[in-house]
């Protein structure tokens, strides 16, 4: 899914697979296998209290959709204004910032 979210936004942007986004996807797999680990902890510690899968899957849904959405976001937000260019030599960096964003908002989904 990151992947598709990346080559999708890439295509918006009008830009190429370079360094930077090779640097993107480096981000992108801490961030997002972070959040997988974070689930899927909560979830094993509800299996282990003796709820069912569709219960525990619930429940740690409940518990870390919060702290996901908020490291999420946060990228988001902060990768944005080197994603718009606003500063002056941030058109170097600025693929790494529209990965960052594909990628996550994807991830979100």
């Amino acid at each position: 899914m990151v992947l598709i979210g990346v080559l999708v936004a890439l295509k918006a942007i009008g830009k190429v697979i370079s360094m930077p986004v090779m640097l993107g996807f480096i981000l992108l797999a801490g961030t997002v296998v972070n959040n997988a680990i974070l689930l899927l902890d909560q979830i094993n510690l509800g299996r282990k209290s003796g709820l069912a899968i569709n219960k525990a899957v619930h429940e740690a849904v409940n518990i870390r959709f919060r702290p996901i959405m908020m490291t999420a976001l946060s990228d988001v937000a902060g990768t944005t204004p080197l994603a718009f260019e606003l500063a002056l030599g941030s058109e170097r960096f600025s693929p790494l910032a529209v990965t960052v964003i594909g990628g996550i908002l994807t991830q979100l989904f």
